[in-house]
Parts: C-alpha cells; sequence; structure tokens
C-alpha cells in the first residue's frame, strides 16, 4: 500500500468524520449515560467549536492546528459560562433550556457578520500532517 493510498482524500474524510462523532457520542453519554440529564444543546457547543476554528483560520491568519487548540479552550468557556446557570434546572427543564440554547446560538451564526451568515465562511486553510496536506474528498 502506497502513501498516496493511505492519505488519499476519501479516507481522510471518513477517520475525520468518524473521530467527530466518536466525540459527540463521548459527550452525549457522559450527559445522558452517566448523569442521567437530558441535554439537545450539543449542537452548539460543537458550531462554537467550527466556527471558532475557522474563524481564528480566516480572519486572524492562525495555522490550523493552533486554531483548533484555541478553539477547544474558547468553547470551553463558553460553554461553562453558558452551562453555570442551567445547573440549576433539572429534568425536562434543562432540556428545553439546552433546546433554547441552541436555537440561539444557530440564529447568531446565520445572522452574524462575522460567520458569514448564512453562506457560512469561506477558504477555511487545510491542515496538513507529516508534511501530507490533508484535502477534501470532494
Amino acid at each position: 500500500m502506497e502513501m498516496d493510498d493511505i492519505f488519499n482524500p476519501y479516507y481522510v474524510d471518513i477517520v475525520v468524520f468518524l473521530v467527530i462523532y466518536i466525540l459527540l457520542g463521548l459527550g452525549l453519554n457522559l450527559i445522558t449515560g452517566y448523569a442521567g440529564q437530558v441535554t439537545l444543546g450539543h449542537a452548539a457547543f460543537y458550531g462554537i467549536g467550527a466556527y471558532s476554528s475557522a474563524i481564528l483560520s480566516v480572519k486572524f491568519d492562525l495555522n490550523p492546528w493552533l486554531s483548533m487548540i484555541l478553539a477547544v479552550v474558547i468553547t470551553f468557556l463558553l460553554s461553562a459560562i453558558l452551562g453555570l446557570p442551567s445547573l440549576r434546572v433539572r429534568e425536562d427543564f434543562l432540556a428545553i433550556t439546552t433546546l433554547g440554547l441552541g436555537l440561539i446560538i444557530q440564529s447568531f451564526f446565520k445572522n452574524a457578520e462575522i460567520t458569514g451568515g448564512a453562506y457560512g465562511i469561506d477558504s477555511v486553510p487545510l491542515p496538513s500532517l507529516f508534511g501530507f496536506e490533508l484535502k477534501n474528498a470532494s
């Protein structure tokens, strides 16, 4: 098997989405499985991380790997700030609160100028791994 076959954009896409879905599943498992709480706001924090990384890469011209690390920090800080009021609610009210949070964040992403509005952010730089540029499968 050649190196070009290993870094085939299709296989890279599969692995990237696999890791993303594993992380999302682990987060849901912590909240729903271990804590027994129903939360509907995971997509909001996923979006905060994605947009933070894209904004840092495109608008502030940071290295994509550094922007991903900073996006984790930004998402953690925002989730701590937004999640603290949710600690006081339980059961169905937590689900409603997190659903509302998700809708507010979605509305912000669609209307804010820094996120590109409904069109999103274009020309996000591709990271490289050990000298190989990770390309989109499309």
